[in-house]
Order: structure tokens, then sequence, then C-alpha cells
């Protein structure tokens, strides 16, 4: 199955949270968007605890980047390539509101194989600030 690592960007205060999905990023940033609002208690689908990518989704000035397209990935596969990018992010400095990473495995994991070596992820790809990560290997915003 095909697979999306993304990002959202607050566009003030560069607080990034990384995420990932198999379904378009465009379903995937809907699903985040309900349960901001069942978490508000803006709908009567019912109750939701809190999320992360809350803290970037309530203030509504973010941008959604898509960081890497994958084909032929599994779900699992697809979590530890996420928990790199959390990695690589927070050891650059940037701030993310993730709190955790996806796998612990993921420390272990050999992202050569997916071409991750291809993305620069030197926290300079953030700036300027007109410009948010520009990384190597693209992929359309809403696939």
């Amino acid at each position: 199955m095909k697979g999306y690592i993304y990002a959202f960007i607050d566009e003030e205060t560069f607080e990034i949270y990384v995420g990932s999905t198999i379904n378009t990023i465009r379903v995937r940033y809907q699903k985040h968007l309900t349960d901001l609002r069942m978490f508000l208690g803006l709908t009567s689908k019912g109750s939701r605890n809190f999320r992360h990518s809350f803290d970037i989704l309530y203030n509504n000035r973010y941008k959604i980047v898509c960081l890497h397209t994958l084909d032929n990935v599994n779900k699992q596969t697809l979590n530890l390539i996420e928990s790199m990018y959390i990695i690589k992010f927070k050891k650059q400095g940037l701030k993310l509101v993730n709190k955790g990473i996806s796998s612990k495995e993921a420390l272990l994991f050999d992202y050569r194989n997916f071409g991750l070596n291809e993305i620069n992820f030197a926290a300079k790809t953030l700036f300027p600030r007109s410009e948010l990560l520009r990384p190597s290997v693209l992929c359309k915003l809403y696939p």
C-alpha cells in the first residue's frame, strides 16, 4: 500500500507535528480536524482525547507539508519512518509537538532502504520563513 509522512507547521512559532498515514493526506487532515472538533465538544459525534496535533491545528495558522511518499509499505514500516523523522528533527533542535516516537525500534531501523538517506534533515530547511520544509524527496501536498 502507499504511505505518506506529513507535517503540520505552525507559521508563527514554527512548531511541527509529524504524522503518517496510509490514506491520502487530505483524508488524514480531515480526521485530525474532526478529532479536534470532537475534543472541543463542537460535534455530536462523541468525545475525543487530546492529540498533540491539536497544539498546532487549534490556532489555525499552519501549513501542511508532505515530507515523503512511499510505495508498497506496511503500517509498521511507515510508523518507523515517521519515528525517524521525529528523531532527526528533534536532534536538529526543531520544535516538535510530538511527545514520543511511534516505536523504540526506530532507533535501530535502517532507513536507507527507503531512500531516506537523501532527505535533508537540517534545521535550515525551515528557513527562510516564507518557505517551509523543502525536502529533496517531494510529494504533492494533497495526494
